[in-house]
């Protein structure tokens, strides 16, 4: 655990989270994907690449109206980061700070975010979910998919025991969320 104010715990090299923004990169070119499902994929490849690393599915409140932006969610819906020494590891947010990953304070990030119900994938448990169904490779290589034609995504929720379901703009949500009676 990293004590409050101490400089954050020093990373391994990220390869294969670079392997997945360059996967999504050129995803988003030549397939116009969109970037609904970043965050599992992204926070499971910083977990793969840092030994003691979790990976951790929260649900978030979307901000007051008028707080919100363009783009942001008008229901609670369901994000994925990772966690190690104590530190919150968001790799969703490398876009917005220059290309720098930055640990984050997990109470303020917490408070920020609204989270609540958490769910937690060891990176043991990562490892083993990768025997089975080849996630690393899904990271790693364009076109590449699960074994068995599971979807990666929905794997990782099922394993960690997330109660979800597909919004209607390809994000996650938590089960009993009716879209349209917040918003």
């Amino acid at each position: 655990m990293t004590a409050p104010g101490s400089p954050a715990p020093k990373l391994p090299p990220l390869k294969l989270l670079a392997a997945a923004i360059a996967r999504e990169q050129r995803e988003q070119m030549f397939y116009r994907v969109g970037p609904h499902g970043l965050c599992i994929h992204r926070a499971a490849a910083f977990v793969f690449d840092v030994p003691g690393a979790n990976l951790v599915f929260g649900t978030f409140e979307p901000r007051p109206a008028i707080e919100r932006e363009p783009g942001d969610s008008a229901v609670p819906f369901i994000h994925a980061w990772a966690e190690y020494r104590g530190c919150v590891y968001a790799p969703t947010t490398i876009e917005r700070t220059g290309g720098a990953l930055i640990a984050q304070n997990r109470a303020g990030y917490y408070a920020v975010n609204r989270a609540h119900d958490f769910r937690i994938l060891t990176r043991p448990q990562l490892l083993r979910l990768d025997r089975q169904f080849g996630l690393r490779r899904v990271l790693r290589l364009a076109d590449a998919s699960c074994r068995g034609g599971v979807s990666f995504g929905a794997t990782l929720l099922d394993a960690a025991m997330v109660d979800w379901k597909d919004s209607k703009d390809g994000g996650v949500i938590p089960a009993h969320v009716v879209e349209g009676e917040s918003e």
